[in-house]
């Protein structure tokens, strides 16, 4: 019998434990930190789906953008 290798699971913070197999990491836009896709701060804009570690860096993000656009 070929026994299969055992894979670590973890328990974020909303419980439910999820294999290291299958998480997917993204990156912050913001701060550069990778996040796990299911526990980032998603952002919708122009189509793309942005993901943060952070409300902060999700908040900074908006900011500059709506900054950036008021200055033409």
């Amino acid at each position: 019998m070929t026994r299969l290798p055992r894979r670590k699971l973890r328990i974020p913070p909303g419980g439910i434990p999820v294999s290291s197999a299958a998480r997917r990491l993204v990156r912050d836009p913001v701060c550069g930190m990778h996040v796990d896709e299911t526990l980032s701060i998603p952002l919708r804009e122009g189509g793309e789906l942005l993901h943060f570690c952070s409300p902060a860096c999700r908040d900074a993000y908006a900011a500059s953008t709506r900054k950036f656009a008021a200055n033409g």
